[in-house]
C-alpha cells in the first residue's frame, strides 16, 4: 500500500491571534501511523465556525491555528494497514478526526458523541501535537475519519456536505423522518437552514420555512423551492398552521421561545434543536405532554452518515451553491462571509487549489496565482472613457467590461423611454456587476450582458469574459457604489469639458444611434447634465488619477500604463495596502538577496552586500519625502528646473540592535541627520516590552525614517510606532524601512497604522513555529555584528 514518511512539513494559512487574520504558516504534520492517509487538499469550505474559532469568540482558541473542517483532497500516500483508500482517491474529512473507539457512542458508530472526540483543528491529537485543519496544502487523517467522494459528485460540491449537509441529514435519518410525504419545517434560514430545505425537499417532504419576517420569503420559495413560508410574528398564520408538522429543524443560534413552534407539531412531532445557545430555553410542559411531542437535539453526523449523505446527493442530483476562491484570498473571503456578501444567501465560499475542465480555474498555494488588477474608469457620458480604455487594453492585453449592466425595460417603460433617466444609479444592475467582478477576481469566468440601446433590452447570448491579469471596468457611475470601489486597484476619472462632452454626444447619438439632434439636446438638459452634477462629478474625489481631456492626453495614459506594469510585478499583498512599497526587483537586487540569505556567506560578504541593499532601500524611502520645485543655474549657464527635498526636519530612529546596521547608509545619504534609538525586549511571557528610548526632543515636528531590517511579526514595529505617535509624530510622517517583510508583520502594521509607509526589498513567504521569517536570512543582527 505504500509507506509514509514520519514527518511532513506543509504550508497552511493560520490565525496567530484573536484578530483572526490568516497568514502563511509553515508547520510539521503529526507523525503518521499505520492507518493514516496523507491528503493533498484540493478544496476546503469556509464556515462561520472558522470565524468563531479564529477570533476566539468561544474563549478557547489556541494559536497558531489553521482552520478548515470541510476538506476535500486527493490521497497521495497511505499507511500499511489502510484498507479503504489508495493513492489517487478523492476523499473528504470533516469536523472530527479522532475518538476513543471504546465508549458506547463509538461502538454504535456515532463517534460524534464520544466525550473524547478530537476536533479537526484547535485540539490536541493522541500524540500531544496540535491538530490543524484544511486551510493547508496537505493534512493527515486516520482512514476511519475520511469518506470517499463518490463518482458523480464534483469534489468542490462535496465540501459543504461534510458539515451542513450531514448536520441536517443525521437527525432526519435517526428519527425515521426520511419517508416521502412528511411535512417538515426549517426554522432559521442560515447556512444549515438552506441545506435543510434542499435535503428535506430531496426526500420528498412538504417543506415550510419559518422566519420572523417575510424578508426571506422570495429566497425560500423561489430560490430554494420551499412549499410554504410562515412568519412567526404573524399570530393568524401561526394559528392556521397549528398541528400540521411532523418535525421542525430549529437552526436558530440565539435565545428564542419554544412554545410557538411546539404548537405547530402534530401528535408525536419532534422539535430538533441544532443552534448552539448558551442560555436556558423555556417552555411549559403541557405543550409537550398534550401531544406526546419531543424536544431533542442533534450534533453534526457520524462518518457512516457522512458517506451516506454524499451518496444521497448523487442519487437525488442535489448540489450546493458555491463560489470558489483562491487560498490567498482567504481573509477577504472571511470578511465577505461575516457581512453575508455572497451572490446568493445559500452560497458557500470554497477555497480551491485545483484547476481543470471540471472545476473553475483556481490557483494552488504552491502556484500563488495573483488576483487581477482591476482598473475602474469613470467620467461623464462622451468624455472619452472608451478611447482611454481601448488604449490601456491594447497595451496591457487586459479584459474590458463596459457599462452594459442596465436593467431591461418593460413594454410600458419603452413606450415612455423619453422620460427614463439612463444616467441615474437606479438604471444599473449593480448587484449583477458586483457578482461578475467578484467571480473574475477569484479567477473564474463571468458572463457579461449585452445591451441594445435601440430596443432597450438585454441581448443574448451574453459575452463570456475570462480571467486576466488586468480587468478594466468602464462606466459613468462605476465609482458610485463603495462596494465596487473596494474591488478596484486603481481608479481613473476622465475629466473632459462639458461643451466637448456635449459635442461628442451629439455626434455619437445622431450618427451611431440615429437620433434627432433635438431629442439628444432635450435628453441632455433633462437627464444627462443634472445626473452628471448630482451623481458623477461628486465621484471624482474617489479617483486615484484624474485624466484631463481624455483621449488626447496620451502622456498621462502612457504614464498610467507604465505604473500598472510595475504594480503587476508586485506581490499580491501590495494590492491590499496602498501604503506598502516594494522596490523594483532587478537581477542585481535578487543576486544580493541570494548572497545574504546564504547561510554559508562570510561575515565580510554579508556586511558588504547588506550595506548595498540597505542603501537602495534608504534611497527609495527618501523618495517618499515631501519636496518642492527648485531652479538652479548649471555651469553652462542654462536654468534647470528640478526639485528639492525637505530634509531639514528629518530624523532616523533605529530599533536596537539590527536597526543600527542601517544607520551608516542613512548618514551617507543625509549629512548630519539626527538618529534616535529604541530598544524593545522580547519576553516569552509578557511579550514586547519597551526597555530604552532616546528620541530627538522635537521629533513631533519631524519626518521619521524607522529602521529595522527584518519585519517579522510586526510587534516591535507596532511598539515603536505607538511610542512615536505618543510623542506627537504624525502617522503620515513615518516611513518604515526594512530589507525583508513577512505578510504577518505587514498585516499587523498596515492594519493598525494605515497612513505610515513601508518600504522593503522583498516580501517573504511567512513565519514558522518559532516566528522566524521564512525563507529569511537568520538573525540579522548576529550575522551583521558578528555575534553568532
Amino acid at each position: 500500500m505504500g509507506s509514509l514518511a514520519s514527518e511532513k512539513t506543509v504550508i497552511g494559512w493560520a490565525a496567530k491571534d484573536a484578530s483572526g487574520v490568516l497568514s502563511p504558516y509553515t508547520y510539521t504534520l503529526r507523525k503518521t501511523e499505520a492507518e493514516d492517509v496523507v491528503v493533498k487538499v484540493l478544496y476546503c469550505g469556509i464556515c462561520h465556525t472558522d470565524i468563531h474559532q479564529t477570533k476566539n469568540h468561544l474563549g478557547m482558541s489556541n494559536y497558531p491555528m489553521v482552520p478548515g473542517h470541510e476538506v476535500v483532497g486527493e490521497v497521495i500516500e497511505v499507511g500499511p494497514e489502510v484498507s479503504r483508500f489508495r493513492p489517487g482517491d478523492v476523499v473528504g474529512a470533516g469536523v472530527i478526526v479522532g475518538c476513543c473507539r471504546t465508549c458506547q457512542p463509538c461502538k454504535a458508530d456515532v463517534e460524534q458523541y464520544c466525550n473524547k472526540r478530537i476536533w479537526s483543528y484547535n485540539d490536541v491529537y493522541t500524540d500531544g501535537k496540535p491538530t490543524q485543519g484544511g486551510f493547508a496544502s496537505s493534512m493527515i487523517v486516520n482512514q476511519k475519519f475520511a469518506v470517499k467522494i463518490p463518482t458523480g459528485l464534483a469534489p468542490e460540491q462535496a465540501a459543504p456536505l461534510l458539515c451542513a449537509g450531514v448536520t441536517v441529514y443525521s437527525p432526519l435519518k435517526h428519527y425515521g423522518l426520511m419517508t416521502p410525504g412528511l411535512r417538515g419545517a426549517i426554522l432559521g434560514l442560515g447556512g444549515v437552514g438552506h441545506m435543510g430545505v434542499k435535503v428535506a425537499k430531496a426526500m420528498g417532504h412538504h417543506v415550510t420555512v419559518i422566519s420572523s419576517s417575510d424578508k426571506k420569503k422570495a429566497e425560500a420559495m423561489d430560490h430554494l423551492g420551499a412549499d410554504a413560508y410562515l412568519v412567526s410574528s404573524d399570530a393568524a398564520q401561526m394559528a392556521a398552521a397549528a398541528d400540521s408538522l411532523d418535525y421542525i429543524i430549529d437552526t436558530v443560534p440565539v435565545f428564542h421561545p419554544l412554545e410557538p413552534y411546539l404548537s405547530l407539531l402534530k401528535l408525536d412531532g419532534k422539535l430538533i434543536l441544532m443552534g448552539v445557545i448558551n442560555e436556558p430555553l423555556k417552555f411549559v410542559s403541557p405543550m409537550v405532554m398534550l401531544g406526546r411531542k419531543s424536544i431533542t437535539g442533534s450534533f453534526i453526523g457520524s462518518m457512516t452518515e457522512t458517506q451516506e449523505v454524499l451518496e444521497f446527493c448523487v442519487e437525488k442530483g442535489l448540489t450546493s451553491t458555491i463560489e470558489i476562491v483562491k487560498m490567498d484570498y482567504v481573509n477577504k473571503a472571511i470578511e465577505r462571509l461575516e457581512r453575508n456578501d455572497v451572490s446568493s444567501k445559500d452560497q458557500q465560499l470554497i477555497m480551491g487549489s485545483r484547476s481543470g475542465k471540471s472545476s473553475p480555474k483556481v490557483s494552488s498555494m504552491e502556484n500563488n496565482h495573483k488576483e487581477p488588477f482591476i482598473i475602474g474608469v469613470a467620467g461623464g457620458a462622451a468624455s472619452g472613457k472608451t478611447t482611454v480604455c481601448d488604449i490601456i487594453t491594447q497595451q496591457l492585453h487586459g479584459q474590458q467590461i463596459i457599462e452594459s449592466f442596465y436593467y431591461g425595460l418593460s413594454e410600458k417603460k419603452v413606450s415612455q423611454v423619453q422620460g427614463y433617466n439612463f444616467d441615474h444609479p437606479d438604471a444599473f444592475d449593480t448587484e449583477r456587476l458586483l457578482s461578475c467582478l467578484k467571480s473574475l477576481k477569484c479567477g473564474n469566468e463571468a458572463n457579461i450582458p449585452n445591451y441594445d440601446f435601440k430596443t432597450y433590452e438585454k441581448v443574448f447570448p451574453e459575452r463570456k469574459v475570462s480571467p486576466s491579469d488586468v480587468i478594466i471596468l468602464e462606466g459613468i457611475l462605476v465609482f458610485h457604489d463603495p462596494r465596487l470601489r473596494e474591488l478596484m486597484n486603481m481608479k481613473l476619472f476622465v475629466d473632459t469639458d462639458a461643451d466637448v462632452r456635449l459635442a461628442q454626444r451629439i455626434h455619437r447619438d445622431t450618427v451611431e444611434k440615429g437620433r434627432a439632434v433635438t431629442v439628444v439636446l432635450e435628453q441632455y438638459y433633462k437627464f444627462v447634465k443634472p445626473s452628471f452634477e448630482d451623481f458623477i462629478a461628486p465621484t471624482k474625489k474617489y479617483a486615484d488619477i484624474i485624466i484631463p481631456w481624455g483621449r488626447n492626453n496620451k502622456v498621462a495614459i502612457d504614464l498610467i500604463v507604465q505604473h500598472i506594469h510595475t504594480k503587476l510585478g508586485q506581490h499580491d499583498i501590495c494590492k491590499f495596502y496602498s501604503n506598502l512599497y516594494v522596490i523594483q526587483s532587478t537581477f542585481q537586487i535578487r543576486g544580493m538577496l541570494t548572497i545574504i540569505r546564504d547561510a554559508n556567506t562570510s561575515k565580510h560578504d554579508f556586511i558588504f552586500y547588506a550595506d548595498r541593499l540597505i542603501r537602495l532601500v534608504v534611497e527609495n524611502g527618501l523618495g517618499h519625502l515631501p519636496f518642492k520645485e527648485k531652479q538652479v543655474k548649471t555651469p553652462t549657464g542654462a536654468v534647470y528646473t528640478g526639485v528639492e527635498f525637505c530634509r531639514e526636519k528629518l530624523c532616523g530612529i533605529s530599533v536596537i540592535r539590527s536597526g543600527e546596521s542601517m544607520e551608516n547608509a542613512l548618514r551617507a545619504c543625509c549629512k548630519g541627520i539626527k538618529i534616535g534609538k529604541i530598544l524593545i525586549h522580547k519576553d516569552a511571557e509578557e511579550g514586547e516590552q519597551l526597555i530604552y528610548q532616546h528620541l530627538p526632543k522635537d521629533i513631533a515636528e519631524r519626518h521619521v525614517l524607522l529602521l529595522d531590517p527584518i519585519l517579522a511579526t510586526g510587534n516591535s514595529a507596532v511598539q515603536a510606532i505607538s511610542l512615536m505617535l505618543e510623542r506627537g509624530v504624525q502617522e503620515s510622517n513615518i516611513i518604515f524601512l526594512n530589507l525583508i517583510s513577512a505578510p504577518e508583520g505587514i498585516h499587523a502594521v498596515c492594519k493598525k497604522f494605515p497612513r505610515i509607509r513601508i518600504i522593503t526589498s522583498e516580501i517573504e513567504l511567512g513565519l514558522n513555529d518559532e516566528c522566524h521569517v521564512i525563507p529569511g536570512m537568520g538573525e540579522f543582527g548576529d550575522r551583521y555584528f558578528g555575534t553568532v
